[in-house]
């Protein structure tokens, strides 16, 4: 409503995902190039300055800027967090620890119903409660 932006507001989730899509081969490359410890530091850092240009954004187009910078953060760290998952299992218990990494995450598009079903009833009362802006600076 602060942005009167009702006929993008398709922008509003695209931007994130658009880009979290494309930065994950580049940030795995980028891991096999520097430290992975490195490029998570950087992803966070991306993700830290996405939040802040989206929580304090006055125009629709500075938030979909925010929100691009939170997708390059977070596509560094879901992709990090994967590679760090099979640097340090072996092979047998790897699928193991994969499944329970996908279960926890909120990205995901796997089928864990009463997971996904508590994760948006819960963010629908925090909205409620919470106004966006805020709700961004503590976890987009």
């Amino acid at each position: 409503a602060d942005l009167n932006a009702y006929e993008s507001a398709m922008w509003f989730s695209s931007s994130y995902l658009i880009t979290t899509a494309s930065i994950s081969p580049i940030i795995g490359r980028l891991a096999m190039i520097f430290s992975p410890g490195v490029v998570l530091l950087l992803s966070s850092f991306f993700f830290s300055i996405g939040a802040i240009v989206a929580s304090q954004a006055n125009s629709f187009a500075v938030f979909v800027l925010g929100r691009v910078l939170i997708g390059v953060g977070g596509g560094g760290i879901m992709t990090l967090a994967l590679i760090m998952v099979i640097a340090l299992t072996d092979k047998r218990r790897r699928g193991l620890f994969i499944g329970l990494s996908n279960a926890v995450r909120p990205q995901n598009f796997e089928p864990h119903f009463v997971l996904e079903f508590a994760n948006s009833h819960l963010s629908g009362v925090h909205n409620r409660v919470v106004d966006w802006r805020r709700r961004l600076r503590c976890s987009p």
